[in-house]
């Protein structure tokens, strides 16, 4: 009990203190959550379109469960289709990682053609980037460039604008404040 109360604690600190440090970036999530509800009490599910032109659309609406009892077992039968009402909760809680996830696979594509424009090979698992040690620095180089290239563009502007064209009627918020990163540091 002892050793969960103190661990409870450390936790709630250290959470906390990343709140404090990365606010703009927790303002941010929070607009993206705020965007998602809005979109899901019209009854649609949240889309976007990456920066590379990738159409996304969260599929998370409410399960309908059916439990069938056997002479052997009891089985739940969930019935998944598009016509059934989006999940407000799952569609708000899972945006901003969603969104953030979509940005990063953009970031890695954006490198991968890149690398094979330089005729690097180059692979990649969620951000971690591999390639021989004799082009390293070019892949390191070339990331951080399309890292400025694609953070240059107004994200979240373009996000924003696609939302009030798809529903001219719902007040979306405006996009809270960015924080410091000054994105020529990146290279």
């Amino acid at each position: 009990q002892d050793v969960y109360e103190a661990s409870r604690y450390v936790a709630t600190i250290t959470l906390s203190k990343l709140a404090e440090l990365f606010s703009a970036a927790r303002n941010i999530m929070e607009w993206l959550a705020t965007c998602a509800s809005l979109v899901a009490k019209q009854g649609q599910p949240m889309s976007w379109v990456t920066p590379l032109g990738l159409p996304v659309i969260q599929p998370y609406r409410r399960d309908k469960g059916l439990l069938v009892k056997t002479l052997i077992q009891s089985v739940i039968l969930i019935d998944c289709n598009d016509k059934l009402p989006v999940s407000s909760v799952r569609q708000r809680s899972a945006f901003p990682p969603n969104f953030v996830h979509s940005l990063d696979s953009t970031h890695m594509l954006m490198t991968a053609n890149k690398l094979q424009a330089l005729n690097i090979p180059f692979t990649a698992v969620h951000d971690s980037y591999w390639c021989h040690a004799s082009h390293v620095d070019t892949m390191n180089a070339s990331l951080r460039d399309c890292f400025v290239d694609l953070y240059e563009q107004p994200v979240l502007e373009n996000l924003r604008d696609s939302l009030v064209a798809r529903f001219p009627d719902v007040e979306f918020p405006a996009i809270p404040q960015r924080g410091q990163l000054r994105l020529d540091e990146v290279k």
